[in-house]
């Protein structure tokens, strides 16, 4: 029995000679058949079906799938550009990439500031706010005011005359409130409304510097390898990791890399509108197509945002006027210079337009049918009589202007505003869907 048990064992390593010798003659003469090199062994003889192949292609599918944990040199400049890229659409794993990031160790110092230098900081930037003088000249670019500005001007202009005639005549003086009494009333309607319009404009200001409230102060972040907290979040990059809490406000769009909880839901009514809480998925799970609006975004954590439940790990993507509360922003201050006039401002000057040229054509009809009283016994000279006709034509264009109509369309306005602001809330926010 054991005689046949070594005849055994010797044809076995025999046959196994074989079929190296086989298999290396094979490879020599027939090259295509060297990546199936099996040594002749039947895959059923080496239990490898299932086994050790599968489980090593799976290993190098893994490792060609995810991302490498060495970042590169932060001397090389980051070609990733936030304005046009594809945040929620772009595979995890290339998008790492493209930030030269890793998702384990997030980006070191050095890179940091390398990218700091490129992308700048992560903060709302806002135009010069307008100046005390130039506030107080737009309250003048309206045709009704201007009209009450000439016709202040020229009863100043008569009313001087007058004096001065009264003082020749009669050698005494008269006060200066008293000779100057209609052309300092239309000027204190005008600087009243001009102060009302500068308050309003002052409060309007407000708008931007409450979207810069919606930016948290402090963020935690993973540098070097390492989690810190309360770092500026002013100092983020695109390829920083930051960790997501509940309570936390999200301090730059980030695209959700991994999950400390079951779930993590965000509330994302300060971009949106919606009431209802958005659920955020990590990875590609989350991907969405092309140009998808910012509630179709499942992958994406944008700034502004609260968390409302669970937590997560992102990673950063846009920052500063390029994260969507940042559009709004910009959006916001375009509007600010376009200054486009309201349908009631447009009809008011329209208003304007046809009130000065039927008041200027009355004052005028008024001014030659009083022509031949000119000559009047009463006046010294026709000089005297044309100066004392006309500033009665300009009195009557003054009695014929609104002059309290500014002021009084600027505080109904005003206290319109305030009395809607007392019913419904506060709007210190205009938000967009």
């Amino acid at each position: 029995m054991a005689v046949k048990t070594l005849q055994n064992r010797r044809l076995a390593f025999a046959f196994l000679f074989l079929c190296l010798a086989n298999d290396i003659l094979a490879i020599q003469f027939r090259p295509s058949l060297r990546p199936s090199l099996t040594f002749g062994i039947p895959k059923s003889l080496l239990n490898i079906r299932g086994g050790a192949s599968s489980s090593s292609t799976s290993s190098s599918s893994l490792e060609t799938t995810q991302p490498s944990s060495s970042p590169p040199s932060p001397s090389q400049e980051c070609t990733y550009n936030q304005t046009t890229a594809l945040v929620g659409s772009t595979n995890l794993t290339v998008l790492i990439q493209q930030l030269q990031t890793s998702h384990t160790t997030g980006l070191t110092s050095s890179q940091a500031q390398s990218h700091q230098n490129q992308y700048g900081k992560n903060i709302l930037t806002s135009p010069p706010g307008k100046s005390l003088l130039q506030l107080i000249l737009e309250q003048f670019d309206d045709k009704l005011v201007q009209i009450l500005l000439v016709v202040a001007v020229v009863s100043g202009i008569f009313s001087f005359l007058e004096i001065q005639a009264h003082v020749k005549s009669t050698g005494e003086s008269i006060h200066f409130l008293k000779g100057f009494m209609e052309p300092l009333i239309i000027l204190a309607i005008l600087v009243l409304n001009a102060a009302v319009g500068v308050w309003q404009s002052r409060q309007a200001e407000g708008s931007l510097e409450a979207l810069k409230k919606l930016q948290p102060s402090l963020a935690t972040v993973m540098r070097d390898g390492v989690w810190k907290d309360n770092i500026n979040a002013a100092e983020l990059v695109p390829g920083d990791l930051i960790m997501i809490r509940v309570g936390d406000k999200v301090c730059a769009d980030a695209r959700m890399v991994s999950l400390e909880s079951s779930v993590i839901s965000l509330d994302e009514g300060s971009l949106t509108g919606e009431s209802v809480t958005t659920q955020k998925l990590p990875g590609d799970e989350g991907l969405c197509e092309d140009g998808a609006p910012v509630q179709d975004m499942q992958g994406v954590v944008f700034a502004g945002t609260v968390c409302t439940r669970g937590s997560g790990v992102g990673v950063v993507v846009r920052t500063g006027m390029e994260t969507e509360i940042g559009k709004i922003q910009k959006g916001v201050t375009d509007a600010k210079e376009e200054e486009h006039k309201t349908p009631l401002g447009i009809k008011l000057d329209e208003f304007g337009e046809q009130l000065t040229a039927i008041i200027s054509v009355i004052c005028l009809v008024v001014w030659l049918v009083s022509f031949p009283k000119f000559n009047d016994p009463t006046f010294k000279n026709p000089l005297e009589g044309a100066l004392y006709y006309a500033k009665v034509a300009v009195a009557l264009g003054v009695a014929a202007i609104p002059e309290g109509l500014p002021a009084v369309i600027t505080l109904c306005l005003s206290l319109g505003t305030r009395r809607m602001a007392k019913r419904n809330g506060k709007l210190g926010v205009v938000c967009f869907s």
